[in-house]
Formats: C-alpha cells, sequence, structure tokens
C-alpha cells in the first residue's frame, strides 16, 4: 500500500467517449425561455464537450499510459482533447434520485460551433444538485451536468459524477448544491486533456478510478465522524496481488506483497487523526515471464505517518495524488488512490480493499522518468485489515471451534505457481494448542499451461500463542485476535532457500471467527462484502474485486447476493498486456441455492447463464457481526479462488 504524498482532497474524473449530433437547427447560443421583464433572471453558461475517440490512439498506448497521459501528459505528446459538441440542444430539466427527468423541460438551448450554450434559470428555479442541463445524441445516448453554479460545462466528467450519485443512491433533491460544487472542482484540478471511445474510456475509469469517486461520496453522504471513537493502536496486516506488463509484450510478472506491523491513530481533530504505521515485514515478490524465475524482495522501512478522516460511518479516510517515483534503472508515475478502511460492525476491526496502480518509464541521461519511453504499467490489488490491540489476552483467550477461511499463493523458481482457498473447523483448546482439517481447492500451473484443479483434505495440529495486547501467532502466520476472542486474521509468510537464493515462497490470508453453539438466525440480515479472487484460464492471469456488493439473508431461507460491480485487471498470456476488467454484475438470483448449518456453516451456489459457477462456503460468527467466505469460481477452463468478508450492517 502506497501512502504518499496524501492529499486531503483529489478525485479522479470519469471519461468517456460519445459523438453527439444536435437535433436541432443552426449554433445559437440563445435559451428560449419566456420571462417575466420584472424579475431579473439568473443566467447559466457552460462549454458541451465530447472525446473525438481516440481509440487507436488508446489500444496502442496501454489503459494505464492513456490515462496517465491525461493527468501527466508528457511534454512531446500529440494528445488529442476533447472536442466542441455543436448544434445539440441543450435542455433544462429536473431529474429523479434516478437521474430520469422529471416534467417538461424548463428551458433550452442550442450550442455553438465552438461548443457554447446561455440560457436563463425560469423564474422561481434555483441552483439544486437534481437540476440538470441534458444534451442527447443521435443514439440516444446523453450527457448531463448538475446546475449548482452559474458557469456548467457538460462533458464526460459531470456526467460521470451524476451516474455515480445516483448508482450510490444519493438522495439528489436534498443533497446540498456546495457538496456537488466539492466534487466537481475534485475533477478541476486534473488536466484531462484526451479521450477515447465512451464504452472502453469507461471502463478503463470505473476500473481504476470508481473506488475513488464512490468513496468521496460515500463521505459526502455519510457527513463527518468522531475520531475519539476509532483513536488508539492496532494491529494490521495486508496481502496484495499484482500483475505487470512491458510496452512490447515479450515480459510479464505475477507478484504481490505482504505486509505485517502496527499503526497508531492519534486524535488530532473532532474528525481527523494522525496515523503512524510501523512494519516488522514488507515483502515484495513476483514471478518473471518467460522463465524469469522468482524475485523476492524486503522493502522493510522505518514506517509512514499520515493524516485521515474519520467519517459518519467510522470509516477512516486517506487520498493520495499522482506521484512520480525514481528507482535505479526505472521510473514510475503512481495514479491516485483511496485508502477507506471500513468499520466491521463494533468488532475493532477494521478492513480496506486498496487500489493501486503505475506506468513504469524508462530513464533519461539525467536519471530522470523519460515520458516518451514507456516500459510497463502495473496494478495491484490488496485487502487490509486492521484490529484494535486488547489488554489481557492470552491463549485462553481462543477457545472452542472457529469457522476459518483463507486464501494462498505460492510460487518457485521454476515459474510454477499454486493458487489455493481454504475453508474448515478449528479447535483452540485455550491452552497453545490447535487442530482442525481444513478443506482446499487449489489451482496448480506450470508456465503456458492450464490450471489443473485439485480438492484436498488437509490435516492441522500446531501450536499458537496469543500475547496481552491480542498479537497472535501461529506456525508461519502472524496477526491478531480481536472483538474480544470472537475474531482473528493471520497473515502467514514463509520462503525456502538454496545456496542463498530463496527458490520458493508461501504467503496468504487466513480468517476465523468463534461459531455459535445453535442455528442462528439471520433473518433480514444484511452484510457489506469485502473479496478478493485471482484465477488462471487456459492461457491467462486474473485478479477482481466486487465494489459495492452485499449479502442479505431473508426470512423464508433464500438470499439476496447483490454483487455490485467487478472491477479488476486481467492478461491473456503470460506476456500479453494488461487489461481492465469492469461488469456490472446486478443480483445473483438465477440457479441459487443456500444451507445454513446449525454451527454457523453457511454453503451457497450460484450459477450463471453461461454455466458459470461461484460457490461461497464459509461461516457466520456466534454474534452474527462477521461473515468469512472461501469464494470458487469455475467455468471451463477459467478458475479462480479467493475469500469474501462481511460485515453486518442490517440489524
Amino acid at each position: 500500500m502506497r501512502i504518499k504524498q496524501l492529499v486531503a482532497s483529489l478525485m479522479l474524473a470519469g471519461l468517456t467517449g460519445v459523438t453527439l449530433v444536435g437535433c436541432g437547427g443552426g449554433s445559437s447560443t440563445t435559451g428560449t425561455n419566456p420571462v417575466d421583464d420584472t424579475v431579473t433572471l439568473v443566467e447559466i453558461s457552460g462549454v458541451a464537450e465530447a472525446p473525438g475517440g481516440a481509440v487507436a490512439m488508446f489500444e496502442s498506448q496501454g489503459f494505464l499510459y492513456a490515462l496517465g497521459n491525461l493527468l501527466v501528459p508528457a511534454a512531446s505528446a500529440a494528445i488529442t482533447g476533447l472536442q466542441p459538441v455543436t448544434g445539440a440542444e441543450v435542455k433544462l430539466i429536473y431529474v429523479d434520485n434516478n437521474g430520469e427527468q422529471v416534467g417538461e423541460p424548463l428551458a433550452t438551448a442550442t450550442t455553438s460551433l465552438t461548443g457554447t450554450y446561455q440560457l436563463s434559470l425560469p423564474a422561481g428555479v434555483d441552483f439544486a444538485a437534481n437540476l440538470v442541463v441534458r444534451i442527447t445524441g443521435n443514439s440516444g445516448f446523453t450527457l448531463d451536468a448538475q446546475v449548482v453554479d452559474t458557469v456548467v460545462d457538460i462533458n464526460p466528467f459531470t456526467d460521470f459524477l451524476l451516474d455515480k450519485l445516483v448508482a450510490s443512491g444519493t438522495q439528489l433533491d436534498t443533497l446540498a448544491t456546495n457538496e456537488v460544487v466539492l466534487l466537481k472542482g475534485k475533477f478541476d484540478e486534473f488536466d484531462l486533456t484526451a479521450g477515447a471511445d465512451m464504452s472502453e474510456m469507461l471502463a478503463i475509469l470505473e476500473q481504476q478510478a470508481g473506488q475513488y469517486l464512490d468513496s468521496s461520496i460515500s463521505a459526502v453522504a455519510n457527513g463527518i465522524g468522531d475520531a475519539s471513537m476509532v483513536a488508539g493502536d492496532y494491529h494490521f496486516g495486508e496481502i496484495g496481488l499484482e500483475l505487470h506488463d512491458s510496452v512490447n509484450a515479450s515480459v510479464g510478472s505475477f507478484g504481490g506483497i505482504v505486509t505485517r506491523g502496527g499503526m497508531s491513530m492519534t486524535e488530532i481533530s473532532e474528525s481527523e487523526l494522525t496515523i503512524a504505521m510501523s512494519y516488522n515485514l514488507d515483502v515484495f515478490y513476483r514471478l518473471g515471464f518467460p522463465g524469469g524465475g522468482l524475485y523476492v524482495e524486503n522493502m522493510l522501512e522505518e514506517g509512514d505517518e499520515f493524516p485521515v478522516v474519520v467519517d459518519g460511518s467510522k470509516a477512516i479516510i486517506a487520498e493520495w495524488g499522482f506521484e512520480e517515483e525514481l528507482g535505479d534503472d526505472f521510473g514510475w508515475r503512481w495514479l491516485p488512490g483511496v485508502l477507506r478502511m471500513e468499520a466491521m460492525a463494533d468488532t475493532g476491526m477494521y478492513l480496506a480493499m486498496v487500489q493501486e496502480a503505475a506506468v513504469r518509464y524508462e530513464l533519461d541521461g539525467t536519471g530522470a522518468v523519460d515520458p516518451d519511453a514507456r516500459n510497463g504499467e502495473e496494478v495491484r490489488y490488496s485487502l487490509l485489515l486492521a484490529g484494535k490491540e486488547s489488554t489481557g489476552m492470552s491463549n485462553a483467550s481462543l477457545s472452542g471451534s472457529y469457522g476459518v477461511v483463507g486464501m494462498a499463493v505460492a510460487m518457485d523458481g521454476s515459474n510454477n505457481t499454486v493458487l489455493a482457498a481454504s475453508q474448515g473447523v478449528w479447535s483452540f483448546d485455550g491452552a497453545g494448542g490447535v487442530s482442525g482439517a481444513p478443506q482446499v481447492v487449489e489451482l496448480e500451473r506450470a508456465e503456458n499451461s492450464a490450471p489443473v484443479l485439485h480438492e484436498i483434505d488437509d490435516a492441522l495440529s500446531a501450536a499458537y500463542t496469543v500475547g496481552a495486547n491480542g498479537a497472535m501467532t501461529l506456525e508461519d502466520g502472524v496477526g491478531f485476535v480481536a472483538n474480544g476472542g470472537n475474531a482473528w486474521a493471520l497473515f502467514p509468510y514463509s520462503t525456502a532457500e538454496a545456496g542463498g537464493t530463496i527458490t520458493d515462497l508461501e504467503t496468504g490470508l487466513t480468517l476465523g471467527v468463534k461459531l455459535p453453539g445453535s442455528l442462528p438466525d439471520l433473518t433480514d440480515h444484511s452484510y457489506r462484502v469485502t473479496n478478493l479472487m485471482v484465477g488462471h484460464g487456459a492461457t491467462s492471469t486474473i485478479i477482481t474485486t466486487l465494489a459495492n456488493a452485499s449479502i442479505r439473508f431473508n426470512g423464508d431461507g433464500t438470499l439476496d447476493v447483490e454483487a455490485g460491480t467487478l472491477r479488476g485487471v486481467e492478461r491473456a498470456t503470460d506476456v500479453a498486456s494488461l487489461q481492465p476488467v469492469v461488469e456490472t454484475m446486478g443480483t445473483l438470483v438465477a440457479n441459487q441455492s443456500v444451507t445454513v448449518g446449525t454451527n454457523g456453516a453457511i454453503d451457497i451456489t450460484a450459477i450463471n447463464d453461461d454455466g458459470g459457477e461461484l460457490k461461497l462456503d464459509g461461516f457466520v460468527s456466534a454474534d452474527g457481526k462477521l461473515l468469512v467466505l472461501r469464494a470458487v469460481w469455475s467455468e471451463g477452463d477459467n478458475k479462480d479462488v479467493g475469500v469474501f468478508i462481511g460485515a453486518l450492517t442490517t440489524p
């Protein structure tokens, strides 16, 4: 996770592309709007623009490079900018909370040859988040902008913002106009000077910037929080997976990070904290293709310190802007990102999905980034878990049966990988001993080969320790116990060496929850879900996560899985260029089955229309606050494994 050059207010705008053709006559900028001459009316004006459709440029440069050049343009780059939309009818309308027009247009205008327009607000109409100017293309596609100021430009960025507000369930008719101005102002901080086809560019921005914008809108909706409720000392761990490519598609790599340590959160104002992070493990690893072998780097540093804000949901939020990093051989330009740690009910635990992306460049003769010498692109998805430190804990704090799920990644110097996900019941004796029978699904893959799936009934017998502050160890795993012993998390890491060289590496994430003694009543229980999946096809590799996902248990023995939006990155072969993954998943209801066992065991199967099967099996905690599930996806040669982590939101 990159926590550098944090800024208090940055947001990545949405880019889309479409050619809009107006259905009106001339290019007048005067709006038609009958008014009372005795009333002084407010005039609004702006420029309507859309991308010029630079798809060829986009595909040849790589999706992150194109996006990076939009925001940090190379001095010699010839980049096509947004083009004026001419002769288009501009309608002033009210919209409902779904973004649909309400009533007849209040006023209209037509854009000029330079895309400008001007119209007056009718008497009694004032700035509002649900007051919109809209232009419509000949294909029926629309671009919208909210009227919250006298200057209202209409472009893909303003349209993306309104779409995000609608998708988040924002009540537009009560949203303060100054909040919209703030969100739009964050867009304006970026030098967005290029565009591409609508669908492709929107997919890229959703994949790279969707989380960033979702977080900012959520912060607006939740308001200011109480930092004193969050301050304290925490354990934390992070597991990240990443893909790299090269500009000529000759080499690639698959790897990740594992980080463990502690963080101290100190209150500095009503809603602000300072986080000081210390590390006891910080490792980057990767396999190089073709035949590049295993590379492992210990990046252990003294620590980081940065400010964060707390919102009304007790989420902890930090954002960072563009950063340029220089190495010995390459330089990187990192895109803006966000750390949003969501409170996991009132367990004292926090969970974050962190998305990071960079364009890699060669250096010039002075050791600076050469913007004309792109070397490749890198994308990482990470799960970060933190738990508040306790007092007076010991081995006795873990006793009885726990439902356990986990995911793991193993690599060796011969370019073999094993991706695994497990679930099972572990029994802690309260005196330092634990046993269990994990059920493991493994995807074993050699370079340039299709994955082979193995199902293994494993056995566990090991020693564990729990320190007074909740620090936990078990075999190669280091982590923490939280929520009074009702939950724990481990971040295993191990290597093997030969002749001083690391030949094998294994790391992962393991989560446990205390199991109930009888069948839990989950009626009307809803859980916010965060996940991480990784998989292989016949030649491909993919990393994905779900945004805005949830699971709701209904009273009739069924459940609703709201899968939200799938975001990720994939590569068709070990050396192919990276491609964004974006898909609106919606609610998974067809061909779905669910069982809940007396010990809190949960088994969910959903099958899509193409025959793909998602199997989720795991456990709900005894107090009903947490849900941990192993995930296995299978469709033809494509197989993915991972974990789903749920935090209770209702009741």
